[in-house]
């Protein structure tokens, strides 16, 4: 299955030696109030609530 995924924005700024690539939600995220993210073989679900914060579940 052949999925189109939009470019990142990627923002630059001081704190990249940090925390490293910097991403806006909504560039992640698009319209959907939750995504799944697929790390080492696992499934995680990241999604908006209904008072606009992140969550990460397994």
């Amino acid at each position: 299955m052949s999925h189109n995924i939009p470019a990142l924005k990627v923002t630059s700024n001081a704190s990249k030696d940090t925390w490293g690539r910097v991403i806006q939600s909504t560039s992640l995220m698009g319209n959907d109030r939750s995504i799944i993210i697929l790390h080492e073989g696992h499934r995680y679900q990241l999604s908006i609530t209904k008072l606009r914060k992140l969550i990460l579940t397994k």
